[in-house]
């Protein structure tokens, strides 16, 4: 259930400044169904690398 709180809010972030899927794929360096992933919790927080993580906070 924490996951899924956590990945709502990453997707609600995204939409606030106005992102799409795509741009923050770009910018993390991942696929746009990969982010697609991460944002409905079907990526466990625990199996993403700190590498991705870093990644999704340098797009903002």
């Amino acid at each position: 259930m924490l996951a899924e709180v956590r990945a709502w809010r990453l997707a609600d972030m995204r939409q606030e400044r106005g992102f799409t899927q795509a741009q923050v794929a770009e910018h993390m360096g991942v696929s746009k169904g990969r982010v697609s992933q991460i944002e409905s919790g079907q990526v466990s927080v625990r199996m993403l690398w700190r590498d991705t993580w870093r990644r999704w906070a340098a797009a903002w």
